[in-house]
């Protein structure tokens, strides 16, 4: 993932001189993810005023399900070039014939008429779905065995957050946010956007994934978000941050 001061730094004429004027007048900065917080470093802000506080989430608490029959991928999001569903599509679309999934795209966006596009292109209608954009998300995060996402570009996701909460176990792309939350056949799987058939190969082995793996990644997943990730946790470690920077202890 590319950070902010990265992109300002590219503006013509005067992003270098913007840049610098952030660094030295910015209090105190806050990276929601290991290497939002590796990038601040780069620019040699001071260490003392790098917070690495991520995104919080609301804690379910309840157990993942196991679910029999075929495994099923959910995204929810925006429907926009930048979330590279149209990659997913395709890799679904190279699997091997004897591999039963199904995959459950929810929201809207700009590129929702090219998608609709492509599943009818590569005749995987009965595989593929678009559900429209919703609030209410429980019962897809109980009908659902994995969440995916093919992201260029994220911060800390927040979709990869809510959907791990639930337990359900995760594969992303390698971007800023994702390796804080999933480590390979523990919490999920990371592929390389690069190398197409990374991705082809963790999604069978998820497919192929039996009961006891899946339970045991489901449970993984939700401890973390529960020691890591909880809306409360989050709160105290901004609390932390205004005492120290403001010295109101």
């Amino acid at each position: 993932d590319i950070f902010d001061l990265n992109q300002i730094r590219k503006k013509k004429i005067i992003g270098k001189l913007v840049v610098r004027i952030l660094i030295k007048n910015v209090t105190a900065w806050i990276a929601n993810s290991d290497e939002i917080y590796k990038d601040l470093k780069s620019y040699r802000i001071q260490r003392s005023k790098i917070f690495k506080i991520y995104n919080g989430v609301k804690f379910s608490n309840k157990k993942k399900r196991y679910i029999p029959g075929k495994k099923k991928f959910l995204y929810f999001g925006r429907f926009d070039k930048e979330k590279n569903l149209i990659y997913l599509i395709n890799s679904f679309s190279k699997l091997s014939k004897n591999l039963d999934f199904k995959f459950t795209m929810v929201g809207d966006g700009t590129e929702k008429d090219k998608i609709i596009k492509i599943i009818k292109l590569y005749k995987l209608q009965n595989k593929i779905f678009i559900k429209g954009k919703t609030l209410k998300l429980l019962k897809f995060f109980k009908e659902n065995h994995f969440f995916i996402s093919a992201s260029n570009s994220e911060g800390m996701s927040n979709s990869l957050l809510e959907s791990s909460s639930f337990g359900l176990p995760s594969i992303s792309s390698r971007v800023s946010g994702a390796k804080d939350i999933i480590s390979d056949y523990k919490t999920g799987f990371i592929f390389n956007l690069k190398d197409k058939k990374d991705l082809q190969k963790k999604l069978t082995i998820m497919i192929k994934m039996k009961k006891n793996r899946y339970s045991k990644m489901s449970t993984n997943i939700q401890k973390l978000i529960s020691k890591r990730f909880t809306i409360e946790i989050i709160v105290n470690e901004h609390i932390k941050m205004f005492n120290k920077v403001f010295n109101t202890n």
